[in-house]
């Protein structure tokens, strides 16, 4: 939880300070400034308040139904951090391995 939400921080850093997100009307039909600008960060948001909701109700109890919460939640969330990274292989991104 705490790497979760240190990410969560250097994250919201490089939203404020990167050059592939702006806010301007003509940033809705370009694919990758929609992505960085809109897509990312909301994905990875979310993916971070299931997790986070997911750890905090299995830690009332310790039993077979509080385990199996904590895995769905923890396997949706990381399910949506997969979907929303920038892959070298989705070339509409532009974004290469370094």
């Amino acid at each position: 939880m705490i790497i979760l939400h240190i990410q969560l921080i250097i994250g919201f850093v490089l939203f404020v300070i990167s050059s592939k997100v702006m806010f301007d009307p003509i940033m809705m039909k370009n694919t990758l400034l929609r992505f960085f600008t809109m897509e990312h960060p909301l994905l990875m948001l979310i993916a971070i308040i299931i997790i986070t909701i997911g750890h905090s109700k299995s830690k009332a109890f310790s039993n077979f139904h509080s385990h199996k919460r904590l895995f769905w939640s923890n396997l949706i969330g990381l399910l949506i951090i997969i979907a929303s990274i920038p892959w070298p292989f989705r070339a509409e991104l532009g974004a290469g391995w370094f």
